[in-house]
């Protein structure tokens, strides 16, 4: 029997401090993680390597996460692609209702109110 292929995560998130955090809890649970810190550079992977899952927060630089989404979707890979937002802003704000709804995340997350380990079990539920 073959062993399991890691997991490839990709954390797209502009605080370098939240995005270490990630990084370094995500390692411990066996995926293997990469960092980004703005939107551009998040494609530009994502296209590159095809993570399993992306993290996405909103308001990140260069690219913001809405339009991160609406680049992503347009992808033939990214149509399929998996992601969950996290972000601080409420999903009430017309911008982040439009991308839930019409960009198709896993999960819509509120970072503020997500504790790391309900955010590692929604990762590992992504994958069942």
């Amino acid at each position: 029997m073959k062993p399991q292929q890691q997991k490839k995560i990709l954390i797209v998130e502009g605080n370098e401090h939240l995005n270490d955090t990630l990084f370094k809890k995500l390692e411990r649970e066996n995926f293997n993680v990469t960092q980004s810190f703005d939107g551009k550079e998040g494609l530009e992977v994502s296209y590159a390597d095809h993570p399993d899952l992306i993290l996405l927060d909103l308001e990140i630089p260069i690219i913001d996460g809405h339009e991160f989404m609406t680049h992503l979707r347009e992808d033939t890979w990214g149509k399929q692609a998996k992601v969950i937002i996290l972000s601080n802003l409420s999903i009430r704000h017309k911008e982040v209702a439009k991308t839930v709804i019409q960009k198709d995340p896993i999960a819509f997350l509120i970072k503020s109110s997500t504790k790391l380990n309900d955010l590692i079990k929604y990762v590992h539920y992504a994958f069942e």
